[in-house]
């Protein structure tokens, strides 16, 4: 009898089909991204007998297998080992005393993603009472809430495989957050009553106008997920300089004098036309530098619940401490947005690709004339003629050559006084240099120029004639520049750098 008994257990568990690994993914993001510790999704067939727990091996290592509903014969949801070493490897899972072909993964140092509802895209974050935050229970702007996270890497003190947090267990490596385009410091980051999953905390900031929040952690980002935002308009969300995107706030300079683009949650029932320089309102909008309104050139609706606002940074401001900058809207006055001042900011206009938008073509032209130094690919597409036998003032593209004299057009130069003179005065806001030349704004800093890599004479720096917050720099393309489409044109003033690109042909 005993005999029989043992022939019908081998026949049975000769009858359990072997487990198949089919697809391996993060079990937040849905990702083939992977990091010690985090939780992941694997997907097969056989991968459980009944409600026992298989064994799941990663690296040699024992990973933490969720019980049943989590985990089913068609996919285990698991904490990959917390000790396990980054690099490739691979998974292994014991079922009903059957192993499933090694199946091959690389882990990562990291692999941030948020905890989501469903598979909206829209986070799984909560409130100081720990409500959910939802469009119909929104988050405020200055709220600090609460998200999870899979994938941050170790804390300290470490918490072990398929273990949870029984007290602060902070990350060992920082953990930044991008809220709605603003850079956030996590309040708190680390391990939760959870396997796998870290709580995170953070305060959305009082500016916030998108609702997109991105975790980086060890220079690896999350995906996005949204957050349902209570916002009550107007709102400043971002200013940034015009020519270079590059967002100023507290930490990042804003020159005098330059062009900005300011973003506020509000609408407009018209936009404005191209140029309304020196006007300081429209349709009741008006952007503020420490309480006084600047020129507006252009006031647009940028989306179904922002504006777009071309200004002039006040040419008086100074080159150091703050400013305070609000936007009053026929809905009332934003927040103070506060901006660090510096001594230049320079960026260069760009010329994008027309049909991508994209593209870091300068404004240059060859000095004297109307042709841009710019390849004939992009002056084809933006219906320029070729340069050769029309006249100099006639719009056309081609290629500069080594030893030409060009112009470089830009904002953000900083104090610019007749004869350079750092004690002169400026061009008053809201006016216009001479258009005749007849007094001449040069910078104060000289700028430092390489093209192609070689340094650049400069011939002049300073308000381009006719103009307020626009500048010229005129220079020379040095004799040993490789000829390219994309020859880089680097400009530093004050500790501040920008680059463009021009085309370059042979003499």
């Amino acid at each position: 009898m005993r005999k029989l008994i043992t022939v019908l257990f081998i026949s049975t568990a000769a009858l359990q089909a072997q487990p198949t690994v089919q697809s391996l993914l993060n079990a937040l993001s849905n990702q083939a991204t992977f990091s010690p510790g985090s939780l992941a999704s694997v997907y097969g067939t056989n991968l459980m007998v009944g409600t026992t727990v298989p064994s799941v091996t990663v690296a040699g290592l024992a990973a933490y297998v969720l019980p049943s509903p989590t985990s089913t014969a068609s996919q285990l949801t698991i904490q990959l080992p917390v000790s396990a070493s980054p690099g490739p490897t691979t998974l292994t899972v014991t079922a009903g005393g059957q192993t499933s072909a090694a199946f091959n993964l690389t882990l990562a140092a990291y692999a941030p993603a948020f905890s989501a509802v469903g598979s909206t895209g829209v986070g799984a974050f909560y409130d100081s009472k720990f409500n959910s935050i939802s469009a119909t229970n929104p988050a405020t702007p200055g709220e600090t809430i609460t998200g999870y996270a899979t994938g941050l890497g170790a804390t300290k003190p470490v918490i072990p495989t398929g273990g949870t947090a029984t007290g602060l267990a902070p990350t060992v490596a920082p953990v930044m957050l991008t809220v709605g385009g603003d850079a956030e410091s996590a309040t708190f980051a680390g391990g939760s009553g959870t396997v796998g999953l870290y709580q995170i905390n953070f305060v959305v900031p009082k500016n916030a106008c998108a609702t997109s929040v991105i975790l980086t952690v060890g220079g690896i980002s999350s995906p996005a997920v949204t957050v349902p935002i209570a916002f009550t308009p107007p709102v400043v969300c971002s200013i940034e300089n015009s020519a270079t995107g590059a967002v100023k706030d507290a930490t990042h300079g804003l020159a005098a004098n330059s062009f900005i683009t300011v973003y506020a949650l509000d609408t407009v029932a018209a936009n404005s036309a191209p140029n309304i320089f020196p006007a300081t309102s429209y349709q009741g909008v008006e952007v503020l530098f420490n309480g006084t309104p600047v020129p507006l050139y252009t006031v647009d609706d940028f989306s179904t619940s922002q504006i777009l606002i071309n200004a002039m940074v006040p040419a008086e401001l100074g080159t150091t401490g703050s400013a305070v900058v609000t936007v009053q809207t026929s809905a009332g006055t934003t927040a103070s947005y506060t901006v660090e001042l510096t001594a230049a900011d320079p960026g260069v206009f760009r010329l994008p690709n027309p049909t991508t938008g994209t593209g870091s073509q300068g404004v240059v032209l060859v000095a004297g004339t109307f042709a841009f130094a710019m390849p004939s690919s992009l002056a084809t597409a933006y219906g320029l003629p070729a340069c050769t036998g029309l006249p100099a003032t006639s719009p056309c593209g081609q290629p500069a050559a080594p030893g030409d004299n060009i112009v470089i057009y830009l904002t953000g130069g900083g104090l610019a006084t007749p004869n350079g003179s750092a004690s002169g005065t400026p061009v008053p806001t809201g006016s216009v240099a001479p258009a005749d030349g007849s007094v001449i704004y040069e910078t104060v800093l000289t700028p430092i120029i390489t093209i192609g890599g070689f340094p650049a004479t400069v011939a002049f720096s300073g308000i381009a004639p006719g103009t307020g917050s626009e500048y010229q720099i005129n220079t020379t393309i040095p004799a040993g520049v490789t000829t390219s489409d994309t020859v880089p044109v680097m400009i530093t003033m004050g500790g501040n750098t920008d680059i463009v690109t021009i085309s370059v042909k042979a003499p």
